[in-house]
């Protein structure tokens, strides 16, 4: 395929594609009415749940595969999708059994996004944003190269442009820190990938592996290299601001008033919509994931460890940005670490990972239950939750499903 059209011929391009674009109010192609279609959830990654989370480690069942690192999706018939290596897996949610499976693309701690035709959007290692027919055992529909940009180890998002009047598909290269828009909709299948292609790919800095989350007012945050990025609705950077180093597998999480949340190697951050630095919350180690933010506005994140600082589970008030609770578990020499995003249920109860265990807890801080997985792999998928009251998440056998028992 060719490669990404030049920075030169924004306005062109720009107005060549966002004409038809404000024509169509076609909502095709939007994030699916599922009850987990993206990675954290939401365009905002609040890691909110409409449907209440398991009370008890009841494991219904695992399927077995190598480590995912992959965080599960869930399409709006239940059925989990995630990516392990060189496959993406459909998982029936009864017994965990594959559904079908599709070879070819190489995946690492990147997720699936779903739209609502059943389309499967995720990016690959071979340098590819990739889309699937979940409705025909996983055929390929299109791809797209970035080119001479590395690995696609970011997950998609797929929000409302409110310049183009329609969603678009919002998909970050790692090595360039390119952000891409795509037109996903279906009447354009067959024409080439690159004419998907909204707005030229705007740079933000190299190596980035934070996937972009999108705010109220449709603008586009994103990390790298120690910055938070905010990007508008028609490509260009707006701002950037400084939040600390090491900003890696960490994605932007955006409250109701449009505050950024961020974490990095000085810990959690809190940005304005316009680009200044609020505060900065200290954990100890460092911030290897995207926070959660619950109704009320508790912010959730964990921590990896180091040698001599074992990571921790915080919860912290957005107001005064102070430690309403944390807890730090057994297991020193960084043993310890929450590399696992968390994922709130509708009645508050928080899940996440820390180390090889998957544990739920209250909004007041107490462990209401606790797993541990077989393997001693650091679990650094992210849980989601079903519907049906189920939680799914990656770890070192497999993918895990606990669901209460029925009455």
């Amino acid at each position: 395929m060719s490669r990404p059209v030049a920075r030169g011929i924004r306005t062109t391009l720009l107005v060549s594609f966002l004409l038809p674009l404000f024509l169509s109010s076609s909502a095709r192609a939007q994030l699916a009415d599922a009850p987990w279609p993206m990675l954290h959830h939401d365009t905002r990654h609040t890691g909110q749940s409409q449907h209440v989370g398991p009370q008890t480690p009841t494991l219904q069942w695992l399927a077995e595969m190598a480590y995912p690192r992959s965080s599960p999706t869930i399409g709006s018939n239940g059925v989990i999708y995630i990516g392990q290596k060189y496959s993406v897996y459909a998982l029936n949610p009864a017994d965990g059994s594959v559904v079908w499976d599709s070879f070819q693309h190489n995946l690492r701690r990147n997720s699936i996004a779903i739209d609502v035709n059943g389309r499967l959007y995720f990016g690959s290692r071979d340098n590819r944003v990739n889309v699937l027919d979940s409705t025909d055992q996983g055929a390929l529909l299109w791809d797209y190269r970035i080119a001479n940009d590395g690995d696609v180890n970011t997950s998609p998002v797929i929000a409302m442009n409110p310049l183009a009047g329609k969603f678009l598909l919002y998909a970050i290269g790692t090595w360039n820190g390119l952000v891409h828009a795509f037109d996903p909709d279906p009447d354009l299948d067959g024409q080439p990938s690159e004419t998907r292609l909204v707005f030229p790919p705007t740079k933000t800095y190299n190596n980035s592996y934070s996937s972009p989350a999108v705010g109220p007012n449709g603008t586009i945050y994103s990390a790298a290299g120690g910055k938070l990025y905010a990007v508008k609705p028609d490509g260009e950077v707006d701002w950037s601001e400084e939040v600390g180093k090491y900003t890696r597998f960490t994605s932007p999480a955006v409250a109701a008033d449009g505050t950024i949340y961020i974490g990095s190697a000085e810990g959690l951050s809190a940005v304005s919509p316009s680009g200044t630095l609020l505060w900065t919350f200290p954990v100890s180690g460092r911030v290897s994931s995207t926070p959660a933010i619950a109704t009320d506005g508790t912010i959730y994140v964990g921590s990896v460890g180091t040698l001599s600082s074992p990571g921790g589970f915080y919860a912290i008030d957005p107001t005064d940005h102070s430690e309403i609770w944390s807890y730090h578990g057994p297991g020193g020499n960084g043993r310890h670490s929450f590399m696992s995003s968390p994922a709130i249920g509708a009645d508050g109860t928080i899940y996440t990972a820390g180390a090889n265990k998957v544990y739920a807890f209250t909004p007041d801080g107490d462990v209401l239950w606790e797993y541990e997985t077989a393997s001693r792999k650091t679990i650094v998928s992210s849980a989601a939750i079903g519907a049906n009251g189920a939680l799914y998440i990656g770890a070192g056998k497999g993918v895990y499903a606990f669901k209460d028992p029925e009455p």
